[in-house]
This record gives C-alpha cells, sequence and structure tokens, in this order.
C-alpha cells in the first residue's frame, strides 16, 4: 500500500481500527505491507480450514517462513475475537504445531502465539496473519 492508500484508508470512517490509534495503525499497514511471497510446497493438504480460519498454510516470504492465516469474521467482534482467540488458537496448533517448520525453533510455541495475539488484537486491519515461528521476539506494531 502507498502513503495515500493507507492514509485514506485509515481516513475511512467505515472503516474500524479496533481501537487502536490512527499512528499505531498506519505503523502496522505500512510495517506489514509486502505483496512479495511465495508458497512453499509441502507434504500435507496446502488448504486448511475451519470455522476460524479460510485458509492456513506455511509461505516463504522474502527469505522467511511464515505461516499464513486468513481469519475469518470473527476477529471482526473485539471482545468476541479476545474470548474465541483461544480457541482459535489451539485449532492452529494442532494443526501446524508439530510441522518441521515450526519444531525447528524452541522459541516458536511462545512466539508464535504472541504474534498471533498481536494480530488478532488488530483484528481484519490486515490480513492474512503471517506468523514467523524463527523470531524469538517480535515487534507489537508489525506483530513480527
Amino acid at each position: 500500500m502507498t502513503s495515500s492508500q493507507i492514509d485514506s484508508w485509515v481516513n475511512d470512517p467505515k472503516q474500524n481500527i479496533y481501537g487502536h490509534s490512527r499512528e499505531d495503525v498506519i505503523a502496522y499497514l505500512r510495517a506489514n505491507y509486502n505483496p512479495s511471497y511465495s508458497f512453499m510446497s509441502e507434504s500435507k493438504s496446502s488448504t486448511w480450514s475451519n470455522r476460524w480460519f479460510s485458509s492456513g498454510k506455511w509461505i516463504n516470504r522474502s527469505g522467511l517462513v511464515s505461516l499464513s492465516l486468513m481469519p475469518t469474521d470473527w476477529v471482526t467482534v473485539p471482545h468476541a475475537a479476545y474470548a474465541t482467540g483461544p480457541k482459535a488458537w489451539e485449532t492452529v496448533k494442532s494443526r501446524f504445531g508439530n510441522d518441521k517448520e515450526w519444531r525447528k525453533y524452541p522459541w516458536a510455541d511462545e512466539s508464535m502465539l504472541g504474534q498471533f495475539k498481536c494480530h488478532v488484537g488488530y483484528g481484519k486491519l490486515k490480513v492474512p496473519y503471517n506468523l514467523e515461528p524463527s523470531r524469538e521476539h517480535f515487534n507489537p506494531i508489525t506483530c513480527n
């Protein structure tokens, strides 16, 4: 997104910024926009979905392995998102938690959960949610 597209989006009264400041949302959108990524091949089915996610798959974003999750509309209701988030997370961990991409990093359980919670806090401002297991620590603005 260009700066003008981000400003236009943030200033649109129809958009929901989920209780965050305008500056935080702009920083989040700028930091997370990167259209160049490729899908990784894996032995398991490349399509995964459930009531919380329309898709989930491992991808490669600029050389970093990332679990790309497309949330369904549950995240658009902030209080419901926080209540439902743990259930949604358990489905992610159950499906992907034993994959080699996840298990390669001893801190992945904690880091991926932190990144997930951060993304849920921003609702659907930036989707998909890209969780990077290699990140031992993450930025609370970018969620990565």
